[in-house]
């Protein structure tokens, strides 16, 4: 990227983006616009205008899988017909046909016992009977012996059991009948007695099965469920070009959407639902757990500008393959600038949303989030950006485990070319992955103001312009900067800051020095002092002056805004106490404005900004210590330390007191190391014991003046010094 473009998209994110709720409020209406119409747009299917026996101007394919109605339907009508009508066996039939039996036999026992001709009596017995039967066989019966009339009743029972207790519909009753009068003349044999109970069972003889509508009803549906849907597969022919459409084709077109404008319409509803769901999966997410980050607009607007790119270059690359979809860089990318939190879930709704922008495939969805969540495992330690090449093999690895894993899960065989060509796009998805984070981060790092740890290893580089510009111009201001953010770094990482951020933050923090350097005694190197020359009021703001003039030179050449808040915040609203206590020195205390000999602020808002400030004065002070040693560095850090809190500088910083303790363990820690006594050499016993009492007196006073530890308002020493600023 060149250096005027990478300098200038810090500013014109400054411009473009700022705190306002109603514009968090447009970046999440964008993106669920966006996501809802992309969604739409492909979901919803092209409608045809087609009748039965139009010609089709083209192969219709099938837009997604869908179910056959027409054959569906006809296999399910097939089972139904093959179930049997269910029939309830009547007993009162057989009752009733046992009742007459009994009227008949007695009928025909009591005709007998009357006096008369035989003529007479068949009359008779023909006019009172229930049955019809002939002259012959009413003789038989009448003349027959009691033994064979009682053994004709009894047959007739039997009979009568052995039909009725079977299942008769109207349908079966012939037939029912024609067995029940053989049955009779097998038993009774070839007579008129056999003839007569032939006719009485053929007669009694009725449909005893009540057709129960429910049950059938039930086993005919059931017998429709279980009949397996004729399945028409995604892309399968539908109607071929040139082929005149029948209605069975009609009822499938309409069934796949493509007739019905309807289903359109319930399409967008679908797509508008599922789309703000997603949406607000991620922003109940940030609301709850990441409140910072979601009142930030830089960051609400990186998250929801991540999330359509990476929409937009997924419709781009699905008509190859829906494994190459970029969620893995989404991730890795999110992961980088925002934390791997954010980027889980972030990239978990844009993997769902992939998988349903593909037709439901389930397949992609899958193997979108697991890559995507590998890619942030992979990425949230490092510092490097050579090192997302490792972090891009990675990704194509789990792609293509996914896909191997999903393939044998479904029962494919794996010898298929299909199966290895998804797998290598898993595999180039990682490269891709890599390429598109390593293009993209300076953009956002630029555009969006956001600071990451590769930017910040990048600004750590000694061969940054500024650090030096710095070491050139202001050595001592340069040593003095690279103590700092050594101590700085410590005691961050004790306290659960960002340590890089520190240190790069103390690198930078006194770079307004750069326009006055040799009015900061660590870089006059012994030289005259231009503040001896010049009121105290006006020697204090060239001091303050610096905290401006830092800030500008950031902003200048395209500093993050996470560095510039450490530069303007480093001394928060601090008394210039020397040059205070210059001006009050002839008793006109009561005519200084004090305000006029404080730092203009603001004070520190983050606790990397609050370590700088904490450590600047300390390193400060203790480089003035005649003879460091440690109980003497950690008495001077505490000390200082209560200073700053007790004059309410550390108020926004979020720091406690534990963290107070720690930072101070740090920087005796580090100071220890740095201001160690050493050995004197023979020849330097001589020189120092050599020199005269009225010079050690003029280097001590210079110690203090260099070394920050100043006379204060009530005379006592204090860390803030013309020296250090």
């Amino acid at each position: 990227m060149p250096d005027w473009l990478r300098n200038a998209l810090p500013r014109m994110g400054r411009r473009l983006f700022g705190r306002r709720p109603l514009r968090r409020l447009a970046w999440a209406l964008i993106m669920f616009v966006f996501l809802a119409a992309v969604l739409a747009a492909n979901l919803v299917p092209e409608q045809l205008s087609l009748q039965v026996g139009d010609i089709a101007p083209r192969d219709i394919k099938a837009n997604r899988q869908l179910i056959n109605p027409v054959e569906t339907q006809r296999r399910q009508q097939q089972a139904a017909d093959q179930v049997q009508p269910v029939y309830d066996n009547d007993a009162s039939v057989l009752e009733n046909a046992l009742a007459r039996t009994t009227d008949i036999f007695d009928t025909v026992a009591t005709v007998r016992e009357r006096s008369g001709s035989v003529t007479t009596k068949i009359e008779v017995l023909a006019r009172e009977l229930s049955v019809t039967a002939s002259n012959e066989e009413l003789r038989a019966v009448l003349q027959a012996a009691p033994e064979t009339l009682g053994q004709a009743r009894a047959e007739t029972e039997a009979i009568l059991h052995r039909v009725l207790e079977g299942t008769i519909t109207q349908e079966s009753l012939d037939t029912a009948r024609r067995l029940a009068a053989t049955d009779a003349k097998q038993q009774l044999g070839e007579n008129a007695v056999a003839d007569f109970v032939a006719a009485v069972v053929t007669q009694l003889v009725e449909p005893n099965a009540v057709f129960n509508q429910a049950e059938t009803l039930q086993r005919r549906q059931e017998a429709m469920a279980n009949v397996e849907p004729v399945r028409i597969l995604k892309g399968q022919i539908i109607i071929q070009d040139g082929q005149p459409v029948t209605h069975e084709q009609i009822e499938i077109l309409r069934a796949a959407g493509l007739l019905d404008h309807r289903s359109s319409y319930k399409t967008v509803v679908g797509a508008v639902l599922l789309s703000l769901l997603l949406a607000a999966f991620v922003t109940i997410y940030l609301f709850q757990f990441r409140r910072r980050m979601f009142q930030n607009e830089r960051q609400v607007a990186t998250i929801c500008l991540v999330v359509i790119v990476a929409t937009l270059l997924s419709l781009m690359v699905k008509s190859v393959s829906g494994y190459l979809m970029p969620v893995g860089a989404a991730t890795m990318l999110l992961t980088i600038l925002l934390g791997p939190q954010v980027a889980l879930v972030t990239g978990t709704a844009l993997g769902l949303f992939l998988g349903m922008l593909t037709g439901n495939d389930l397949g992609i969805a899958v193997v979108a989030i697991m890559g995507g969540a590998v890619g942030v495992f992979a990425v949230s330690r490092t510092g490097q950006r050579s090192t997302l090449t490792w972090a891009g093999v990675q990704v194509g690895m789990a792609n293509a485990l996914v896909i191997v894993g999903l393939n044998l899960l479904a029962g494919n065989p794996f010898s298929q070319l299909a199966a290895w060509k998804e797998v290598m796009w898993g595999m180039v998805n990682g490269v891709l992955s890599v390429v598109l984070t390593l293009g993209s981060l300076p953009f956002f790092e630029g555009f969006f103001g956001i600071i990451t740890s590769f930017k910040l290893l990048e600004l750590s580089n000694p061969n940054q312009p500024l650090l030096r510009r710095l070491l050139l111009e202001a050595p001592g201001t340069y040593h003095h900067s690279i103590i700092v953010g050594n101590m700085a770094e410590a005691a961050a990482e004790s306290v659960g800051a960002n340590p890089l951020l520190a240190r790069v933050g103390a690198h930078y923090h006194d770079i307004g020095k750069l326009k006055r350097p040799f009015f900061f005694v660590e870089n006059q190197f012994g030289g005259e002092n231009p503040h001896q020359k010049i009121a105290p009021s006006l020697s204090a703001l060239i001091i303050t002056a610096h905290v401006k003039d830092g800030a500008d030179m950031a902003r200048d050449y395209g500093l993050p805004q996470a560095v510039i808040d450490i530069i303007r915040q480093h001394h928060g609203s601090t008394l210039v106490s020397y040059f205070y206590c210059r001006a009050t020195e002839n008793g006109h205390a009561e005519a200084v404005d004090e305000s006029a000999f404080r730092y203009d602020g603001p004070l520190p808002e983050s606790k990397e900004a609050a370590i700088v400030m904490l450590a600047d004065s300390a390193e400060a002070a203790v480089r003035s210590l005649n003879n460091p040693t440690k109980g003497r560095i950690e008495g001077m850090v505490r000390r200082l330390t209560k200073e700053r809190l007790d004059d309410g500088q550390l108020d926004r910083s979020d720091l406690t007191l534990r963290d107070l303790d720690a930072i101070a363990r740090s920087f005796v820690a580090v100071l220890s190391g740095i201001f160690h006594p050493r050995i004197e050499y023979p020849d330097m016993i001589k020189e120092v014991k050599g020199r005269t009492k009225e010079e050690k007196g003029k280097d001590e006073s210079l110690d203090g003046e260099e070394g920050g530890h100043d006379a204060g308002p009530a005379g006592k020493p204090t860390a803030d010094d013309p020296a250090h600023g």
